[in-house]
């Protein structure tokens, strides 16, 4: 019994010599393990131009995505996104959305939609201003499978607009009217003719 004793002392001196290294590194190792954590989501400040305002307000009620970069499969969407009278919107936070890049795509109340690719986006912190320029005006027409409009400028919404022709929408404040496409609480010739200049330019949402 003694003999056994002293064989399990000398095997635990020999593991102890031979494996102690490679034990130590395999724990250090694991103690340098990072996890990579999404963080908080992104946050957008954004610029739209609703096209021949004039002096009158720029502010419009539009609709925000988030696309897959480089192709239209869209990833989140916020509705109701409305800019200020000067087309600005800041700090609009990007929920169940991380860091990365994105394709961001507006569409203003009657207008077809603008993107800018390739945008990158961090967790938490707030981009530098995203910038869509001219929102082209003129997707008037809405339907039930279309409640914000088709995304295109074509006979239907000249239609629609021709319906209310000559019509004050008694706004006070910016139109609900979708046919006033200028933003003076009139409907005639001026948003009919942009309207028509647009269809025939062929201009196409993105």
């Amino acid at each position: 019994m003694k003999y056994a004793g002293i064989f399990i002392i000398l095997i635990i001196f020999f593991i102890t010599i031979f494996f102690r290294q490679p034990l130590i590194k395999i724990f250090s190792q694991i103690s340098t393990i990072s996890v990579t954590v999404p963080g908080d989501p992104p946050i957008v400040n954004f610029f739209a131009y609703p096209q021949n305002r004039g002096t009158r307000t720029l502010s419009t009620n539009g609709i925000f995505e988030v696309r897959s970069r480089g192709t239209t499969q869209v990833l989140q969407t916020y509705s109701s996104i409305i800019t200020d009278n000067t087309g600005y919107y800041p700090l609009l936070t990007l929920e169940n959305l991380y860091g990365g890049t994105y394709d961001l795509v507006y569409k203003g109340y009657s207008h077809i939609k603008r993107k800018v690719s390739a945008i990158s986006l961090i967790s938490g912190d707030a981009n530098d201003d995203v910038n869509f320029g001219t929102l082209f005006a003129g997707d008037v027409k809405t339907t039930a499978e279309s409640p914000n409009g088709d995304n295109a400028i074509n006979g239907l919404d000249m239609s629609t607009l021709n319906s209310v022709w000559d019509s004050n929408t008694g706004d006070t404040g910016p139109s609900e009217n979708r046919s006033d496409l200028n933003e003076d609480n009139s409907i005639n010739g001026l948003d009919m003719s942009l309207l028509v200049n647009n269809w025939n330019s062929g201009l196409v949402g993105d």
